[in-house]
Order: C-alpha cells, then structure tokens, then sequence
C-alpha cells in the first residue's frame, strides 16, 4: 500500500540553493567517525511542510480520498487565495537533548497567519477518516521545514551539543518567506531505504493580483 501525506513543497530555487550551500557550512563540524551523534541533510528538492501524514492507504481508499479531495477544491480552495508564511525560528524538535530533526519553524505559533489554519482545518476534515493512528494522536499544527535529520550512534549516551552543528549558517537565512500556492497529495517510497516522493494529486490555490 502506498504511504501518503498532504503537503506544499518550497518552490523557490534561490532559497533551496542558499539552503543547501548553509546546511553543507554548517555541518563541515561535524566529524562523521569521531561525533556520536550523526546529521544527514534532507535533499533541498524534497523540503516541505506537512499538512497531514496518512500513513499506509489502500488503492481503494484512496481514489475515495481523491473525490473527496476534488469536492474540498471545488467548494472552498478554488477560491483561497495563496498566501506566504514567514520562518524566523531554527530549533531542534522535539527537544535540544535528544534531537530527531533540525527545523524551521515559526517561534511564536500565535503569528502562524489564519490562512494557514484554515488549510489545515479543511484538509483536517477530509483525511480525518484516512489518518494513520500516529497522526491521529498529534493535534497541533506548527509549519515547518525539516531541514536535518539526527539520530545518536546506539554506542553512545553522550546527549547532544548544538555547537556540534554551525547553527549560525542556518539562522543566516531567517526569516525565510515560503509562498504556498497549492497543496499535494503525495506518495512516499521507502524501498530505496530514502524517501522518494511522487505527487499524484495537485490543488490549486487562487493566484492573488
């Protein structure tokens, strides 16, 4: 069964090339053989944020999702016009001890802009019957890009250092304006060992004048 998520990616080639010169500055620190704890960069082309992740999803739900995907453009979102979120924020979720992923995000979830809530409100109500039991239990809502993935040799209990990473580069780029103009449905392919992700469904936004 193919895995699934909604998402808008970074479309903006000057950012994505700033990006992968920063994130390649900041982790010349790192020592792959002597740190016990190693970063890998996500692919600039693969950057984006996350409306909802579905999990595992039948062939045939998810034509079902598709329809109903259709009628949400064709009701509320060929109307919505774009709009732009602003990262001022580099942190390490879920904490800085034990970090999974490096992000940019938005520090105060108060300035995250009403059109974005809203998204994220009506694609709620379409994928909520699709939603894996991971997703199900996470019901907050906070734009990112995850930037780096990180994860602790299983020798080691030595927590981690954020000067281990040249966090600096990365602020540089902050804040970073993402436009978002339309939302995927996309596919995850795990059998590389990599994500390889494939579109399979597009929703325009209104283009503002």
């Amino acid at each position: 069964m193919p895995r699934l998520f909604t998402a808008t990616f970074l479309d903006n080639p000057p950012a994505l090339e700033s990006i992968d010169s920063r994130i390649s500055g900041a982790l010349q620190s790192l020592d792959p053989e002597l740190s016990s704890w190693r970063a890998s960069a996500v692919p600039s082309h693969s950057l984006h944020v996350t409306w909802h992740f579905l999990g595992d999803v039948s062939e045939e739900k998810t034509v079902q999702l598709m329809q109903r995907l259709d009628d949400l453009y064709k009701d509320h979102l060929e109307q919505m016009s774009c709009f732009e979120i602003a990262y001022d924020s580099f942190e390490f979720w879920p904490d800085i001890k034990r970090p999974r992923v490096a992000v940019y995000t938005i520090k105060n979830p108060e300035a995250i802009p009403e059109a974005a809530r809203t998204l994220h409100n009506l694609l709620s109500d379409v994928v909520a019957p699709y939603l894996s039991k991971e997703s199900s239990r996470h019901s907050g809502f906070r734009p990112h890009l995850t930037l780096l993935r990180l994860k602790q040799r299983k020798d080691s209990k030595t927590r981690f250092e954020p000067t281990q990473i040249r966090v600096k580069e990365l602020e540089k780029l902050l804040p970073l304006r993402m436009r978002f103009d339309k939302v995927d449905l996309v596919e995850s392919d795990l059998k590389s060992g990599k994500p390889i992700y494939k579109v399979i469904k597009t929703l325009a936004l209104k283009e503002t004048i």
